[in-house]
């Protein structure tokens, strides 16, 4: 296990290998969907080196998870800001592993509150049926987000064909796995918008 530091430059090179592999497995999706906050930033790529012939859609997801706001408050984000890198790639892995060795039964359960505000445009095309969805994520540690996002779509646009694509997997056994991902052994990644980013 190691981390991955990607600056702005380095994420869209990534990002134009992560549509690379997309396309060379010769899927073409209807609907590009990134999940926001990470997945966003990294399916408005995909969506831009995806979208040749101007006729693809997107659209962006929110979800929510217990304990993020946590490293989102000011005594967190001071804290990482002077820590060495060493120490913040530690935490990372510690965080990683930690995941793995306690969170299974929980994630298992645990849904994600998903805040989803889909353009009309996008919708429509959705509700016609028949479309493929590329779901876009910056990682997927547990699952629990893809998964919930996977279910929200089956429930609400259930005659579509639905794939996720995703930069890392940063743990052994998630709930769902990526159907194309860049980076495999479990690399854990710092993005530009990371909190831990230098």
């Amino acid at each position: 296990m190691r981390v991955v530091t990607l600056k702005q430059q380095e994420l869209e090179q990534v990002c134009f290998r992560l549509a690379q592999q997309v396309t060379r497995g010769g899927y073409v999706p209807d609907v590009v969907l990134g999940i926001l906050t990470g997945g966003g930033y990294v399916g408005r790529i995909v969506y831009n080196v995806l979208n040749v012939d101007g006729t693809m859609m997107y659209d962006e997801v929110e979800t929510h998870r217990p304990g993020h706001a946590m490293r989102r408050h000011g005594t967190m984000k001071w804290l990482m800001s002077v820590m060495p890198r060493w120490m913040l790639d530690l935490a990372r892995i510690a965080e990683s592993k930690a995941l793995e060795l306690y969170g299974n039964q929980r994630r298992k359960t645990q849904s994600r509150d998903i805040r989803c505000d889909i353009s009309p445009e996008v919708n429509a095309r959705l509700m016609a049926g028949g479309c493929s969805i590329l779901v876009v994520d910056d990682a997927i540690d547990s699952g629990v987000t893809m998964a919930s996002v996977i279910d929200y779509l089956a429930k609400n646009y259930p005659k579509n064909e639905i794939k996720t694509a995703v930069v890392t997997v940063t743990t052994a056994s998630p709930v769902v796995a990526a159907d194309y991902r860049l980076f495999s052994e479990r690399e854990l990644v710092r993005f530009p918008w990371s909190n831990d980013m230098k």
